[in-house]
């Protein structure tokens, strides 16, 4: 510091230590005197006396330096040189040490009381010592937060008045408030998000169930139908048949054909599905009511099913953002009061509906079915892999209770072919079989999905999926029906051709007989008519019988006709069933994709609802002084969270405050952004990473069979495992699942109740203090640092001080004036209540700062005496 030069710019430059509640900040001190306009510096000179000599040219060069920053800071600006001396009770070469350029030498007394009129206990060690000089320079500097002036603010500058020297003693009380946000959490969520009602004041009576089926009616609609199935099979038109015309075209067709020319029915037009994809929908299908080889298939099922299939298809469902925020504002709004989204509002007008419970929304995500080592090993042995269910899955219930079902009655039916030592075997799994049943129904009702949002919505899903499945093998069916009457069609028009073909030689030959027997009895007819009459009759007789030919003829082609129409419709049909075939992955995965994205909000938002907080923790800690050792003049305790109707009280008021329509979602976007840390980065590539409501579904390509292998069956696993995050909804249910979620919506409402209690009285948070061996009431804790009077004194007399040759400053122990400062003060049934009289100065603080992180109640005190005679203060020459 003596170093710099008459340079602002150096001056400013010089870096600092920078204390605040929030802790210690390195800076500069152009950085600390350019954020806010300061009306007082305060340069104080602390020199600490142990066991030797204080520096007696460090108020020297200090004052060098307040001569510098007076000529850099406003003339409104005041500069106080304050040169406090801390000795430790030794005699020992102080000479030097008083200043006489500063505005005050303060001499603090070697002295260390709990509270007023107890014994002096004074300073044993030098940890102790330096603790005791620490408190003495807090309380001198102002350094408290309740302090925003100090005892000296007012001190006269001329130079008349500089050089004086009093002598100071501190006492402070503190009080660590830092366990009532947590127990009026506690207080406030012991019955979770619901039980804020109690405090709310909001005991409308709720009807869950109506509430509920109107949200999921006025829910499922939207986005234009994105929760229906979508059967991409369009319907059939009906095909017009022109008979005249197409028999005359078929007869013409078979004359030609009559006379050596090819008949050909369409064969080579014929539409196929690819034989990779038919024998994809022939392997994963079969030809009964249940299309798929597996009791009913779960959602990753359908998307591998999905996936599978050998099409050039996009593999990644729509992410469909536009669902999922309404989905989550909804949500929020049941429980919170917020606004209902627009695509809902119409369906309430001004009605606000709410629900009683968070399970009315989604089941507990805190509690996934799980069963016992032994009992999934006995499941593995039985070919049931099983992995634990997530809450809501009603799918998964739904597949693992028939798989039970099947298991178990095939252990039923091998009993009796078993020996003695197998029945005991198959019994003990029988009762496992029966414990898992028991155990997942017990579960699922405990769940109660089917009574909840998000479980109307995921059974929803599920009848969907159904209508999916069951299309899927409706398609299998309809493909192989068609092939059949495709070939019976063709191999009847075989049949007419073949038959056709019999009639060639009959019909020629009849044509060429009628055309001789007219020509010949035409010729017979003049000579004699008798013999050409008879030729003429056997032309009749010829004639009838090519008509008959001819009518035959004729129906073939009428037959014909009819049939190639028939073969026109089942292709019509076939085109429409392919089509739909090739469209159905895209189907099939999209409404798995949603299901499992349902599954993923449902989880997401249960934490949310059920500890938006993370776990319970305990109310309090300890301050961050308490473990620090401590002069005795500075005594700190542990507040005692308020009880019975105070705490209630308590409670309520912060409730009203905090938990405002629309909490949840507030909360929700703190979550959001402690665990999606990188959402506004421009660098990301993708929104899909940052953004929730843009994420896909799963795809589990990775964990797809070999698609030459025989058997495609799909089973159980880890499917869609994978090491890291895969979007930001998967970093988010990660977040929510951790700690990193709950920790960040803990701290922001934790900052907020305290922000809350800071316009609390006092009065109203104050109650039992924690002193570590015993419990005192707080009027008690902070009465014993006020001042009592004596005779005309403001209090006790400081003790000798041993600055001096004689040991003691002569007459220079008498109190003229008390100073106190602390948020206990001046406030109405604290029952801390200062002497009225002029030497005790209360000082009340300006404004009220913001920046406060901590939690606590003070009430400090420094006892100043009237300016020694500085003939009394003999010290101890250099030869001595």
């Amino acid at each position: 510091m003596g170093d710099l030069d008459s340079r602002s710019g150096t001056v400013m430059a010089l870096p600092v230590l920078s204390m605040s509640p929030a802790g210690a900040t390195a800076r500069t001190l152009g950085d600390v005197f350019g954020q806010a306009e300061i009306r007082t510096v305060r340069l104080v000179a602390l020199s600490v006396i142990w066991s030797a000599s204080a520096d007696e040219e460090l108020a020297e060069r200090l004052w060098q330096f307040g001569d510098k920053l007076v000529g850099l800071l406003p003339t409104t600006t005041r500069v106080l040189r304050l040169n406090v001396i801390v000795p430790s009770g030794e005699r020992i070469d102080a000479k030097g040490l008083l200043d006489a350029v500063c505005n005050l030498n303060i001499v603090v007394s070697t002295e260390d009381r709990a509270r007023e009129g107890a014994a002096d206990l004074q300073i044993d060690t030098q940890e102790h010592f330096f603790a005791h000089a620490a408190l003495a320079c807090a309380t001198v500097a102002g350094l408290w937060h309740d302090s925003e002036n100090t005892a000296f603010d007012q001190l006269r500058e001329d130079a008349g008045a500089r050089g004086t020297t009093v002598l100071a003693r501190p006492y402070a009380r503190v009080v660590d408030a830092s366990g009532i946000p947590d127990s009026l959490i506690q207080r406030m969520l012991n019955g979770g998000v619901s039980g804020l009602r109690e405090f709310l004041g909001d005991e409308r009576p709720i009807s869950d169930d109506a509430v509920v089926t109107k949200v999921v009616e006025a829910f499922l609609p939207i986005e234009d139908g994105v929760l229906y199935y979508k059967d991409k099979q369009k319907p059939i038109a009906p095909m017009r048949q022109r008979v005249v015309r197409t028999t005359w075209e078929m007869a013409v067709r078979f004359y030609r054909f009559l006379w050596g020319r090819p008949l050909d029915w369409k064969r080579d037009l014929a539409q196929q599905l690819p034989e990779s994809m038919k024998a994809w929908l022939f392997r994963v299908t079969r030809d009964e009511e249940d299309p798929f080889p597996l009791e009913r298939p779960t959602t990753s099922e359908i998307i591998e099913i999905a996936l599978r299939a050998p099409t050039e298809m996009p593999r990644v469902a729509p992410p469909y953002p536009q669902l999922w925020h309404p989905l989550r504002q909804m949500t929020f709004a049941l429980m919170d009061g917020g606004p209902l989204p627009p695509e809902m509002q119409e369906q309430w007008g001004t009605t606000k509906p709410r629900v009683s419970d968070p399970a009315r929304i989604t089941p507990d995500p805190r509690a996934p079915f799980q069963l016992t080592v032994a009992e999934q090993d006995i499941l593995k042995n039985a070919k049931l892999p099983h992995h634990n269910i997530r809450p809501g899955d009603s799918n998964a219930v739904n597949r693992f209770t028939a798989r039970l079902a099947r298991a178990t009655e095939t252990l039923k039916g091998s009993y009796a072919h078993a020996s003695s030592e197998q029945r005991a075997k198959i019994r003990e799994n029988l009762e496992i079989l029966l414990s898992c049943r028991e155990k997942v129904t017990a579960w699922a009702k405990e769940q109660a999905s089917a009574s909840s949002v998000f479980g109307k919505i995921g059974i929803h899903l599920n009848e969907e999926m159904d209508k999916a499945s069951n299309a899927l093998g409706r398609r299998r069916r309809d493909y192989a029906r068609e092939e059949e009457e495709r070939g019976k069609a063709v191999r009847e028009l075989e049949t007419l051709r073949d038959k056709a073909g019999k009639l060639l030689r009959p019909f020629a030959l009849g044509w060429a007989g009628l055309v001789v027997l007219v020509v010949l009895g035409a010729v017979l007819l003049p000579l004699d008519g008798l013999s050409g009459r008879v030729v003429l009759a056997g032309a009749l007789f010829t004639a009838l019988g090519a008509a008959f030919i001819f009518g035959v003829f004729l129906w073939f082609a009428l037959r014909a006709s009819a049939i190639e129409h028939e073969l026109d419709v089942i292709e019509h049909r076939r085109r429409a069933t392919i089509a739909a075939v090739e469209e159905w992955p895209t189907e099939g995965q999209r409404l798995g994709a949603l299901y499992e994205i349902l599954l993923d909000w449902g989880e997401i938002l249960g934490w949310m609802l059920y500890e938006p907080f993370g776990e319970s923790r305990e109310p309090g800690g300890v301050a961050s002084i308490g473990g620090l050792v401590k002069p005795h003049a500075f005594q700190t305790g542990l507040l005692e969270p308020p009880s019975g109707q105070q705490m209630a009280r308590l409670a309520s008021t912060v409730a009203r405050t905090l938990f405002t329509n629309g909490w949840l979602s507030r909360l929700y976007d703190v979550a959001l952004s402690a665990v999606i840390t990188d959402r506004d980065d421009p660098d990301v590539d993708g929104r899909a990473w940052v953004d929730p409501d843009y994420s896909p579904g799963p795809t589990r390509v990775e964990d797809l069979v070999d698609s030459d292998a025989e058997d495609d069956r799909i089973t159980d696993g880890d499917a869609g495992h994978q090491a890291g995050p895969a979007h930001a909804r998967d970093r988010l249910l990660r977040g929510v699942r951790g700690d990193t979620a709950p920790q960040a919506t803990y701290s922001h409402i934790v900052a907020r109740i305290k922000e809350n209690l800071r316009t609390e009285p006092p009065s109203h948070l104050l109650s039992r203090i924690d002193l570590g061996t015993k419990e005192v009431g707080a009027a008690e804790f902070f009465s014993a640092v006020l001042p009592v009077p004596i005779d005309a004194m403001a209090t006790t007399p400081l003790v000798p001080t041993l600055l001096s040759s004689q040991g003691k400053v002569d007459g220079s122990g008498r109190v003229a004036q008390v100073h106190l400062w602390g948020s206990v003060l001046g406030v109405e049934d604290s029952g801390v209540e200062p002497p009225s009289i002029p030497s005790v100065i209360v000082h009340t603080r300006l404004q009220r700062r913001e920046d406060n992180v901590l939690l606590y109640f003070t009430l400090i005190r420094l006892d100043i005496t009237d300016n020694c005679d500085e003939k009394s203060l003999d010290f101890l020459a250099e030869d001595e």
